[in-house]
């Protein structure tokens, strides 16, 4: 299989277009104008959000790496997280894992959904 076009792509009327080449690629001419424009805005806008939702998924896939800065526990992070279980009088060492695994868990969602958060706002347009 070939290569396609490589992104952004970027509309020209009814017409889309390599940004960096202005290849001509398409033409999404039907006879309706009203929906004309509007898929010629909807093609572009899902090829070139394309590559930031499979980065987003292979990520969350994946999962963390251990450089990730959203979930490394730095030092401040750490003592936090010690002074969590002196605050909730935490002493029983079940307890403690159980605190712990729901502040990670915390964590990994979190910087999930940042991951997932930057792909809609790809195509979304934003």
């Amino acid at each position: 299989m070939s290569e396609h076009t490589p992104t952004p792509w970027q509309t020209r009327g009814m017409l889309i277009i390599s940004e960096d080449t202005k290849e001509y690629l398409a033409d999404c001419e039907t006879g309706d104008v009203d929906s004309e424009k509007a898929n010629t805005d909807f093609v572009v806008l899902a090829v070139n959000a394309h590559d930031a939702l499979v980065a987003a998924c292979e990520a969350i896939e994946d999962g963390p790496d251990d450089n990730c800065a959203e979930i490394h526990l730095t030092d401040n992070y750490q003592q936090g997280l010690f002074c969590g279980l002196e605050d909730r009088d935490i002493v029983d060492r079940y307890d403690a894992c159980m605190y712990g695994f729901e502040k990670a868990t915390e964590r990994v969602i979190e910087w999930a959904k940042g991951m997932v958060e930057a792909a809609l706002a790809a195509v979304k347009g934003e």
